[in-house]
């Protein structure tokens, strides 16, 4: 477990590097992403229409229709990546692990009031990123949407639950994970889980989260996808503290 930074917000990661075959050498925080759509239409790797065919990237907002067609074309296909379930005992190597970690408060109420946030899908309520559908039940197959805004661009995303904690004892438990299908722009797996620790009444909130390109875009904009991954992170526990913070230690 990672130590738990002055802030509240552990952070870690390890594993990937951006990869040498299509380098943007020197790239800092702020590149627009459409210099790297520029080069993929240019490089012609296997697009149609000047954008990849499988991750679903577009100017607009995707409609709810879009949406629905999308997963149900993904809901027949396999995972991305291989080691499903490694979230729950240890990553692979080759992929980068971020976790993020923040103490949400004290008591049974404060437990709750998380464990209904995550039932909801409220961590993902970041303004920049959203999962659809919000009604979507969480248990193991289940396929979910999540869809991103960077640049002007949005990215949608499919992802399956893999399982569901739930969990009594001297630590109380609740969370799931889900892993990425091939319309995501990264390939991992990724636990969103919350603990309460009865002897110490405190209640945490704790991501963990492995990963690695599954795009050309991604791969071209890697810095990039780096600093949207750690946003994600500190926004979604961010929210998830302000969406208990009325509930009394």
């Amino acid at each position: 477990m990672k130590p738990v930074e002055p802030n509240g917000i552990a952070k870690g990661n390890r594993g990937y590097t951006s990869p040498r075959l299509l380098p943007f050498s020197g790239l800092k925080e702020r590149v627009d992403l459409r210099v790297a759509i520029s080069r993929v239409r240019n490089s012609g790797h296997g697009l149609r229409g000047g954008l990849p065919t499988v991750t679903k990237l577009s100017w607009q907002k995707p409609t709810a229709a879009s949406i629905g067609r999308f997963l149900s074309e993904q809901a027949e296909l396999p995972f991305s990546y291989s080691a499903v379930g490694a979230t729950a005992d240890t990553p692979p190597d080759d992929f980068v692990v971020d976790h993020t970690r923040i103490r949400l408060g004290k008591g049974e109420a404060v437990f709750l009031a998380a464990k209904g946030v995550l039932q909801r899908w409220e961590q993902f309520r970041l303004g920049w990123v959203e999962a659809w559908s919000p009604d979507t039940p969480i248990r193991p197959g289940e396929v979910v949407a999540v869809m991103g805004r960077a640049m002007g661009l949005w990215w949608l995303n499919s992802c399956r639950i893999v399982y569901v904690v739930d969990e009594a004892g001297p630590i109380t438990r609740f969370g799931f994970a889900y892993g990425t299908l091939p319309g995501h722009v990264e390939s991992g797996e990724e636990r969103f889980l919350i603990e309460w620790h009865r002897a110490e009444n405190c209640v945490w909130y704790d991501i963990v989260a492995f990963s690695r390109p599954n795009h050309i875009l991604t791969r071209l904009a890697y810095p990039v996808a780096r600093r949207l991954q750690k946003r994600f992170g500190r926004d979604s526990a961010r929210a998830v503290l302000k969406a208990v913070c009325l509930v009394g230690d």
